[in-house]
């Protein structure tokens, strides 16, 4: 089972994406959610997730 990491500042669209994805169907589980960078960092495990979902037009968020 492929797990999948979302962070979006947006609780809609996080939502939206788990609505969409059904494990058993699509062999994806979501490893958690998060509405920044610096809050996925503090929750995250990289042993749980394999792919991240990464908004990056995330107000106050400055990748490079």
């Amino acid at each position: 089972m492929i797990g999948l990491f979302i962070i979006d500042d947006h609780p809609v669209i996080a939502k939206g994406i788990r609505y969409m994805l059904h494990p058993e169907r699509d062999g994806i589980k979501i490893a958690g959610t998060a509405l920044n960078v610096g809050e996925a960092i503090s929750t995250m495990h990289p042993d749980d997730f394999d792919i991240i979902i990464l908004d990056l037009y995330i107000p106050g968020t400055q990748l490079i």
